[in-house]
């Protein structure tokens, strides 16, 4: 895949979709992903909070199942959620300690997207 936090598309291009698959993380608008295997950790915003959901395949490729979910209020409970989950999948600390903080710049990101979205609105009316 390139460099540190450079990420590739199917061609070998650079990637201008998300961050890096197959074992860190795919940051859309709308979510956080992280994915390693059958395995996908997901973080994204659900009313006043947010949501962490684990999901993997079985076996045998049959259809993803949750495995874990969980709706926390605040978000640093939040970013820690997804570290601890993705240290329990992929069996890693570094990865994991890795996964929480992405997931805790996504968050604080997309809290500044939000506020200057509203001061914005404010400024209109």
């Amino acid at each position: 895949m390139g460099g540190e936090g450079a990420s590739q598309g199917v061609d070998g291009s650079p990637s201008t979709e998300g961050g890096r698959v197959g074992g860190f993380s795919i940051i859309s608008g709308d979510a956080f992903i992280w994915r390693q295997g059958r395995a996908e950790v997901t973080l994204a915003p659900l009313g006043t909070g947010w949501s962490v959901i684990y999901r993997s395949t079985t076996r045998l490729l049959g259809p993803q199942q949750v495995l874990y979910e969980k709706h926390h209020e605040n978000p640093t409970y939040a970013a820690w959620d997804v570290m601890a989950r993705v240290v329990l999948v992929s069996h890693n600390e570094d990865e994991g300690l890795r996964a929480g903080r992405s997931a805790a710049q996504w968050i604080k990101g997309r809290t500044k997207a939000t506020a200057a979205a509203t001061a914005l609105g404010a400024a209109d009316a």
